[in-house]
């Protein structure tokens, strides 16, 4: 589904960030956002164009979501970057955009394939849902990049000149969390809602929505901990990272799950 010289480009990029991380050199920095953008604008064009093949938003399949997250987790990093003026976060963010990449120029041509949507999922709340959830994730995913930025700093407040900034890469991880967890709650409850009428209830605990729940409840820890002395905050690091797998493995781990166990669930992916 994504062809293999934008996975070669993202490893560029990420290779790219490495070195800018090790000798600082600014133009490496730049070459590296440089191919995050070819991959996002080529990513959004096969987006366009199954939309257009479909006749739907290119949401309707887990190949298809998985390209939207890779193109918008490489917006959010790059904007980030730029906005920070710090590339030096970003060797710890790209893996998950590559590993993405990398399992869907993988994936069988028939799991590719455009398809119609089933009514259920022609509702644009549904979209609006989709939406919402993944802009929450995205941004707890880049929480949990810098939160490794943090587990992995020598000592708390220590310079090292390959990693961003303590107090500031702190701050923007717990800003990335306190704005998502908003995002996360407002896409289940849309959820729920298209669910009533999609399915006749507002809540089935169906795996998907059961995982999204511990998730939200998940990250209230952090939330509520990042206001306690300094002592904690590599606690509050380590929560955020788990945050960020739980959120993948609610993506990605529990569609896998419900197939192993045989679980009855009505979220296509």
């Amino acid at each position: 589904m994504i062809p293999w010289p934008l996975v070669i480009a993202l490893i560029g990029s990420w290779l790219l960030s490495i070195v800018h991380a090790a000798t600082r050199r600014r133009l490496l920095a730049w070459l590296a956002c440089g191919l995050c953008w070819i991959v996002c604008l080529a990513g959004l064009l096969l987006m366009i164009a199954r939309g257009i093949a479909g006749g739907h938003w290119p949401l309707g399949t887990r190949q298809e979501f998985m390209l939207a997250y890779i193109v918008l987790l490489l917006l959010v990093t790059s904007i980030l970057a730029a906005r920070w003026r710090e590339h030096r976060a970003m060797p710890w963010i790209l893996p998950v955009a590559l590993g993405l990449a990398i399992s869907l120029a993988v994936s069988p041509e028939e799991a590719s394939a455009v398809r119609p949507l089933p009514p259920a999922l022609r509702s644009p709340l549904l979209q609006v849902h989709v939406l919402t959830i993944m802009l929450a994730d995205i941004l707890l995913t880049v929480a949990g990049g810098l939160a490794l930025v943090q587990i992995v700093r020598p000592a708390p407040g220590d310079g090292c000149p390959w990693l961003p900034p303590d107090g500031e890469t702190e701050t923007r991880m717990t800003r990335l969390v306190s704005l998502a967890v908003p995002w996360l709650a407002v896409g289940i409850l849309l959820g729920a809602v298209w669910a009533r009428d999609a399915w006749g209830s507002y809540w089935s605990w169906d795996p998907k929505e059961t995982w999204a729940l511990i998730t939200l409840l998940w990250y209230q820890m952090p939330l509520h901990l990042k206001a306690w002395p300094t002592r904690q905050r590599r606690r509050v690091s380590w929560l955020v990272l788990v945050g960020m797998l739980l959120v993948l493995f609610t993506l990605l781990g529990v569609p896998q799950m419900a197939g192993a166990l045989s679980l009855e669930s009505l979220h296509g992916y």
